[in-house]
């Protein structure tokens, strides 16, 4: 290994002097870089690190270095040391070969890919579905909605940021939406708020208050950010007792747009008498705007805890 090392510090300069070269070479100084890189790569322990160095830059730069990465990776001919990590009983190899097809998207090994999303180790699973994001083969997602293992938050949150950060909208939204996988079912909500996908506005109210907490949640976030008019804000607060403590602190800030102040009052004042504190807060802090007096009736209330949540907004506002 100390032997391989000196000579990839040696390669590391001789490929960064070829990517990052002002001039161009020539197809015949092309071919002889990667024969002098090919003669030094004699153990797998070396192509690894050189790989992993290609992988970084590739993934750092863009343009003109880019493509010369991803053809000098080409060139060297790394496919039986893919498929042999790929296929290895060690997940560790398994996940190497993944991120390699990742970044430089090879082609002909979804199939084996779509196998490890059904795999029990978490990280190997959620490499496996990032890799099958990048790799677009399955453009519209169907394939989760195949998978038979659940999805964690951990993967939910991976895929979310793997699709925004390909920019997908191609989506099959119903799809996801309509699942029977609960976690499927909530990827399609999140990816309907972030994508402003108001068409499937009513979709996500047929789920507030559905018996799953993530679905639930998501889909009164969804709802809330889709409100727009009166008779959104009058099912919210009809809705209001199904919802999350996040989403109930939101539903109560976006009272301020009702235009209906005496069902927003009663509303305000339900809050104050029935809810936590929080909630409490949020809709003392709101009738403070509406009606002072309102306030002022709460500071000197029997219930201790509405009284210290009145003194709260008005220190605040003080």
């Amino acid at each position: 290994k100390e032997t391989n090392n000196n000579f990839f510090q040696h390669d590391v300069k001789e490929l960064f002097n070829y990517l990052f070269s002002i001039e161009e070479l020539t197809e015949d100084e092309k071919k002889n870089r990667v024969k002098k890189f090919r003669k030094t790569q004699t153990t797998d322990h070396f192509k690894k690190l050189f790989i992993n160095t290609l992988v970084n830059i590739h993934s750092q730069t863009q343009g003109n270095i880019q493509e010369r990465v991803a053809a000098l990776f080409s060139e060297l001919n790394y496919d039986y040391l893919i498929f042999a990590h790929l296929h290895s009983p060690y997940f560790r190899h398994k996940i190497f070969a993944l991120k390699i097809i990742s970044e430089f998207k090879l082609k002909g090994y979804d199939k084996y890919i779509l196998k490890l999303t059904k795999r029990r180790n978490d990280v190997l699973h959620s490499e496996a579905i990032v890799t099958l994001l990048k790799l677009g083969v399955y453009s519209d997602l169907k394939f989760l909605t195949d998978l038979k293992l659940k999805l964690t938050l951990w993967d939910i949150n991976v895929i979310v940021k793997t699709i925004e950060e390909l920019e997908k909208k191609d989506l099959n939204y119903k799809l996801l939406l309509d699942s029977t996988i609960p976690e499927i079912s909530t990827l399609g909500i999140i990816f309907i708020r972030l994508h402003n996908k108001i068409e499937f506005k009513n979709d996500v109210l047929l789920k507030l208050g559905h018996p799953n907490d993530l679905i639930n949640e998501e889909a009164f976030a969804t709802y809330i950010s889709f409100a727009s008019n009166q008779a959104d804000y009058n099912l919210l607060i009809d809705k209001f007792n199904l919802a999350p403590p996040k989403a109930q602190v939101n539903i109560i800030q976006l009272m301020k747009l009702s235009s209906d102040t005496e069902k927003t009052i009663q509303f305000l004042n339900g809050v104050v008498l029935n809810m936590p504190f929080t909630q409490k807060i949020e809709a003392i802090r709101l009738l403070l705007d509406i009606d002072f007096n309102i306030v002022a009736k709460y500071k000197q209330s029997e219930d201790e805890i509405i009284r210290q949540s009145c003194l709260h907004v008005l220190d605040i506002n003080l």
